[in-house]
């Protein structure tokens, strides 16, 4: 049950009981007020931000956006996933949006010339309602919002679990792919060995999206060590490749841009592309290291998401989220 200081919201009871989550979702709250859901969500991810967790009560297995609030002593149904009912307890963002516009009603064209010139164009805009009164710290309601927020990521995955319904797995040798224990995936493959996590085809991939991970290559040995990260969008091959410690391909083949950037082994770094009619930009850690990249055609597959170990190096893949652009 929902501890009832909390329940109606971050009131004096609220923080004089639980002092340390209403601080917190405060501060959370605050920033969905100030920015939309689309951009705070974005900025979330950017920051590393996806299991945000004020009330210390999320269990591992469970995937929530990043700018959903759970308070303290919700009983969560046993194996809820995104998508599912709503239950009591869980706080949403609220949803912003443009003024509602006065009704126009269209004029009749008048029967005869007027008598009297018509009045110069007002230098006033027209009159708009108010904004309603919004208090970003008053909990939603335990239902799914007729007007949810505007961006839904088309694919998330925190890893919290490897769910295999989701993703299949090759292993070659004695190459294998678990997990850590952290809540990231760990690949790892010797000598020539590799292995590959990816997903089944799905055709509904929307047209233009943002691809964002969090990577780390924790070690690698002998030459040519590759991480191939792929998205087939259905009429590309939207493809990096990493070869530490320095060098990351944007896209591969022909053409494809080779960036050297500074040592990235042993640390989680956070690599964004957007992709628009097989064009991408590609960002480490929010800072642009390639741009106007095209790949190369390919029909097969779409929405299927792959990672590829190869050769003697260690991986940890911390999550995955595909978002419409």
């Amino acid at each position: 049950m929902v501890e009832q200081a909390c329940k109606d919201g971050l009131s004096s009871a609220c923080f004089s009981e639980q002092p340390a989550f209403a601080r917190r979702a405060f501060a959370f709250r605050l920033l969905s007020a100030f920015v939309p859901p689309s951009l705070s969500r974005k900025l979330l991810t950017f920051l590393g931000l996806i299991r945000f967790d004020p009330a210390g009560n999320l269990p591992d297995w469970i995937n929530l956006p990043p700018w959903w609030i759970i308070l303290p002593g919700t009983i969560i149904p046993p194996g809820w996933k995104f998508g599912d009912p709503l239950f009591d307890g869980l706080w949403i963002p609220p949803v912003f949006g443009p003024p509602p516009q006065p009704p126009t009603t269209p004029r009749e064209p008048p029967t005869e010339p007027p008598t009297i010139p018509p009045e110069p164009p007002s230098p006033f805009p027209p009159y708009l309602p108010p904004y309603p009164p919004i208090t970003p710290w008053s909990p939603g309601p335990p239902h799914r919002p007729s007007n949810p927020p505007p961006i839904d990521p088309w694919f998330y995955d925190g890893f919290s679990s490897l769910d295999l319904t989701v993703w299949e797995k090759w292993l070659d040798g004695s190459a294998t792919i678990d997990l850590d224990g952290d809540g990231n995936v760990r690949f790892i493959s010797e000598g020539t060995d590799y292995c590959i996590l990816r997903t089944a085809a799905d055709p509904t991939i929307p047209d233009k999206w943002v691809w964002t991970f969090r990577l780390k290559v924790d070690s690698h040995f002998g030459a040519g060590p590759d991480l191939f990260c792929e998205v087939f969008s259905g009429s590309h091959n939207v493809r990096i490749r990493f070869n530490p410690p320095t060098t990351i391909w944007h896209a591969t083949g022909a053409g494809a841009d080779e960036i050297t950037v500074p040592n990235y082994l042993g640390s989680f770094h956070i690599y964004s592309l957007s992709y628009d009619d097989g064009y991408t930009d590609l960002y480490q850690d929010g800072v642009l290291i390639s741009s106007n990249q095209h790949h190369q055609h390919s029909f097969t597959a779409p929405g299927r998401i792959s990672f590829s170990n190869d050769n003697e190096m260690t991986c940890r893949l911390d999550y995955i989220s595909i978002d419409p652009n």
